[in-house]
């Protein structure tokens, strides 16, 4: 069988408004156990996305490579600024303030391969699955492994 983006992708869609606060889109997260958010218009269309790594440490914007001061969501850890305290101020802030855009995407009916090669392509590990501009699903690097472990072998 020659699987789609639709085939895989977990029947669960979390979406949230880029509008809501970084402390909202952390306890959806937390309370629905999963690794991203889809950041919608009040029309539904996909402008975003939020996931687990943009709350964590990551280079410093525009750093490009090694040698750079390590940030969390914004901050500059060299600043002495302890990380719980930038997490406190930054409940407030708002998704829009932190999400990834523009969005890689794949259609629903894109080939398992097509997937893959997008994931790879850009080193993301969650992949929205659209019908035009409205999101329908989201493939995870989690979905893919469940995909290849969970069939029996060839013969």
């Amino acid at each position: 069988m020659a699987y789609t983006a639709k085939d895989i992708m977990p029947d669960l869609l979390v979406t949230v408004s880029g509008d809501a606060t970084l402390d909202e889109a952390a306890g959806l997260m937390l309370q629905m156990d999963i690794g991203s958010l889809l950041v919608v218009d009040d029309r539904g269309h996909l402008v975003g996305i939020l996931t687990d790594a943009d709350f964590g440490v990551g280079p410093a914007p525009g750093a490009g490579g090694e040698g750079r001061d390590p940030q969390v969501l914004g901050h500059r850890l060299q600043d002495e600024i302890p990380v719980s305290q930038i997490y406190r101020a930054a409940a407030s802030r708002r998704v829009r303030d932190v999400m990834s855009t523009p969005v890689v995407t794949v259609d629903e009916n894109a080939s398992i391969d097509t997937v893959l090669a997008r994931m790879f392509q850009h080193r993301i590990r969650h992949l929205p699955i659209v019908r035009g501009p409205i999101p329908v699903g989201m493939v995870s690097s989690r979905d893919l492994l469940q995909l290849v472990f969970a069939e029996p072998p060839k013969s």
